[in-house]
């Protein structure tokens, strides 16, 4: 799934929703509008129904008392402009993500046999080399206590705690390329050390995932949120580009929540 494609699915699923929660509220069941009439400062609200057996609009003069009523009716307005605008655009949109699906260009030169690819030049980095790039971008880890390098992961990679070395090995077994510790510099100048950070396979963003594994000691889940804050305020969302792990002494590790949230945003395609 392509950026655009990625921001065209997530703005259809909120258009949706919007829809959906307008659809449900019970002023859209009401017959009739509002209408104003002003004259000078004065503003008088009119409550509106069309009368079949007459043939004409009904209009009714609305109280200071039955002000509620006129704020009802100019919502339902605003709600049925929301409903004719979303109505106009989600199947452009929806046709603009499948038409991209199926014209994506990483796929013309990835499904190509092995032997035309070494006669072309694809006229834009693919992904899978832009993640190769990544890779092979050098950057400097957080200094480690020497009292920390006995724990290694299969990558030959010395981390900090047990917890880390066995999120490090499961990414490692699932085939999904990782940086440990690697700088992130915040707004503001501060530089964090995210304990992995991931190249996301559909947007090409940077993803970091924080594992907090003491959230028993009162000191250190402050210290966690206090970071997740840092985090928040350099516009990296949880559950976006933030993903977060968790553990006490008494609460493990969630590995099936570890193992879905790998298979839906960090799994490359092989």
């Amino acid at each position: 799934m392509t950026e655009l494609e990625n921001e065209l699915r997530k703005r259809a699923e909120k258009f949706r929703a919007v829809k959906s929660f307008i659809e449900e509220e019970p002023i859209m069941t009401r017959e009739g509008w509002l209408e104003t009439r002003q004259r000078g400062a004065a503003r008088r609200y009119y409550y509106c129904v069309y009368d079949r057996d007459q043939g004409k609009t009904v209009r009714k003069y609305l109280r200071k008392d039955q002000q509620g009523l006129a704020k009802k009716l100019a919502q339902k307005a605003y709600y049925r402009k929301i409903q004719s605008a979303i109505n106009r655009c989600l199947p452009l949109m929806e046709e603009l993500e499948r038409r991209i699906h199926e014209e994506d260009i990483d796929k013309l030169y990835d499904d190509l046999p092995d032997a035309r690819k070494e006669l072309i030049h694809p006229v834009m980095m693919t992904k899978k080399d832009r993640l190769a790039q990544w890779m092979n971008e050098a950057y400097s880890p957080n200094p480690m206590p020497k009292s920390s390098r006995a724990i290694v992961t299969k990558l030959g990679e010395s981390v900090r705690s047990k917890s880390e070395k066995i999120l490090a090995d499961f990414f490692y077994d699932a085939g999904v390329p990782y940086k440990y510790e690697c700088p992130l510099r915040l707004r503001g100048g501060r530089i964090l050390y995210p304990d992995f950070t991931f190249l996301d396979p559909s947007t090409l963003e940077e993803v970091y995932w924080e594992h907090f594994g003491l959230m028993d000691d009162v000191d250190y889940m402050n210290r966690a949120l206090e970071k997740m804050k840092l985090y928040g305020r350099s516009g990296y969302r949880l559950g976006e580009r933030l993903l977060v792990s968790f553990e006490s002494s008494e609460v493990y590790i969630d590995f099936d929540l570890i193992r879905q949230t790998v298979e839906e945003r960090l799994k490359w395609p092989e």
